[in-house]
């Protein structure tokens, strides 16, 4: 039996992200095509936000001066206007909506609610008047010239309508990473097949495709391959097109486990073969060329575990982010459990109004896959944990950070 060197987590993680070179091949793309893509280029201001003085609610531009006073109403401004004639004097004031330039002389927007309504054309003040009250200016958010996004920044929603507001239309993004996913193992069943007794459903291979559907990839699916050298040898040789392979399967050390050989065998440069952790220990890295190579374990809590805290920051970091560590927050935990020391633990769990609760207070198996289904987080200890009491503070991570934002320690605050 082939015996494998155990890599502590943090360091096994530190290692595939320093062996991962994001890709430099570069495409614009619509800001209606770019949501979850990395922004390949520095963005500056173009046009100020706002680009005029403008109010922000509706009410009537004044002078403060005129504060406790009787003042007669001359025009309306609505949002769109260009009414550069419009200026506010003694005694004058506009209405004006939200959105729309200020006239001239105004010094103050006054609500409608805080004014007392005279005659459809003639107004009450309030007797305190804020200076610049409710009045939004130009450049006030951005000036010309000032950095917008930077290169590596992961566009959403907010990203792209910053776009818009700057009138960008289409933007250079990197190349989204090419990704195979595969699967090994003789008692493997698709899904759309009919599973003997002897077999299983393979469940890993639609986990780690929908896993990477949400980091915003289009992964391949080679299929559920066989335990059989030649198949697999001749899969592996056509996958060096990709910029990386995730598989799962065939990389423990039992007598039919030959997807890492295989892959050794096809060129792979095996940089991690075994991860001090639970689950995951038999984790697989490696880089066969200009391909990254991530072999997973087959049990499928183990698999989706991984795919959480290696695949998740590695596809970011290929993908050419500038970030690619999960946020995470501090929580207490709900109810006391213990470990095992001497290794690394991935603990499934829910957190809720600030409280952690691991899944069955931490007793379950690497081959289940209702520890997922059932959480909506995950902490990561260190080797030195030995449980966790009633309240104690933990780093937590929800399985939604996988597109990942800062850079942080997996380290538990244990």
């Amino acid at each position: 039996m082939k015996h494998i060197e155990l890599t502590e987590f943090e360091i096994a993680l530190e290692k595939v992200l320093h062996h991962t070179t994001p890709i430099t091949t570069t495409e614009f793309v619509s800001i209606f095509e770019a949501n979850t893509r990395v922004l390949a280029q520095d963005l500056f201001c173009q046009k100020p936000l706002p680009s005029f003085d403008n109010s922000a609610m509706d009410g009537y531009a004044v002078l403060r001066s005129d504060a406790g006073k009787r003042v007669k109403i001359a025009d309306t401004s609505f949002a769109g206007d260009h009414l550069s004639e419009l200026q506010v004097t003694q005694g004058v004031c506009h209405k004006i909506m939200t959105g729309a330039i200020v006239p001239t002389g105004a010094d103050a927007i006054v609500p409608f609610e805080d004014a007392q309504v005279i005659s459809p054309t003639e107004i009450m003040l309030p007797t305190k008047i804020k200076k610049s009250a409710h009045i939004r200016f130009l450049g006030e958010e951005t000036h010309i010239k000032d950095r917008l996004l930077t290169q590596g920044t992961y566009l959403r929603a907010a990203e792209l309508a910053l776009l818009a507001s700057q009138g960008v239309s289409s933007v250079k993004v990197f190349s989204k990473p090419k990704v195979a996913v595969i699967s090994s193992g003789n008692e493997l069943v698709e899904p759309w097949d009919q599973a003997k007794p002897h077999q299983i459903y393979n469940s890993n291979s639609i986990g780690i495709f929908s896993f990477l559907q949400t980091l915003g990839a289009k992964p391949t699916y080679i299929g559920a391959l066989p335990d059989d050298k030649e198949v697999l040898k001749d899969s592996v040789e056509k996958l060096t097109h990709f910029d990386l392979v995730v598989s799962s399967g065939g990389v423990s050390v039992g007598e039919a486990d030959y997807t890492a050989e295989i892959f050794e065998e096809a060129g792979l440069e095996i940089i991690i073969h075994g991860i001090n952790t639970k689950p995951g220990k038999h984790g697989m890295f490696g880089k066969m060329g200009t391909t990254y190579v991530l072999g997973l374990p087959g049990n499928p809590l183990s698999s989706m575990s991984m795919f959480l805290t290696f695949v998740a920051p590695l596809f970011s970091k290929l993908s050419g982010r500038e970030s690619f560590y999960p946020n995470y927050l501090y929580a207490r935990v709900k109810e006391e459990f213990s470990i095992k020391a001497n290794k690394s633990h991935i603990i499934h769990g829910t957190v809720k109004n600030g409280e952690f609760q691991a899944f069955n207070n931490y007793k379950y198996s690497s081959g289940m896959l209702t520890p997922l289904t059932q959480s909506n987080s995950y902490i990561v200890t260190n080797k030195e944990c030995r449980g966790f009491k009633k309240g104690e503070w933990v780093k937590v991570i929800l399985h939604s950070e996988m597109n990942t934002s800062e850079n942080i320690s997996f380290k538990s605050s244990n």
